[in-house]
């Protein structure tokens, strides 16, 4: 009696999926594809982002943003988003996400136990009590 197994194989194109987007980090640092950013180039241009209080011109896809009535702020998706972003804040009892430094990117969808988290395709300016709190946090994190 012959017995079969079967092999699973790693395709290419499963573990293109796994590696990090260097695409969209290279175009927020200015730099070739080719090449990775340096975490301060990276922190600069949040910096940077953080200061003009705009978006970046490279992000094509539209930012998120979270549907408090549903949220049950399990933090999770403040732990999954990129640090080059940092764009969901906690402000205690509400996560919210500054739609300015938002690259769209799915991580925090992927990691959100209810699927509170859609895309923002109108997005309003983040007031400045937000921007206030994202400043407190960017120097207290340091």
């Amino acid at each position: 009696m012959w017995m079969t197994t079967s092999v699973k194989t790693h395709s290419p194109k499963n573990h293109r999926m796994r590696r990090p987007n260097r695409r969209i980090l290279c175009q927020e640092a200015g730099m070739p594809r080719t090449t990775k950013p340096s975490t301060e180039a990276v922190h600069n241009r949040r910096q940077e982002r953080i200061e003009t209080r705009t978006r970046s011109e490279a992000w094509k896809k539209p930012p998120r943003r979270i549907e408090s009535a549903e949220c049950i702020t399990c933090d999770s998706c403040v732990r999954s988003c990129p640090p080059e972003f940092g764009a969901i804040v906690d402000r205690g009892l509400q996560v919210v996400i500054v739609p300015e430094l938002c690259s769209g990117c799915p991580k925090c969808v992927a990691v959100c136990p209810v699927d509170c988290i859609y895309v923002d395709e109108k997005s309003e300016p983040t007031g400045d009590d937000l921007w206030n709190l994202v400043v407190s946090n960017e120097h207290g994190a340091r």
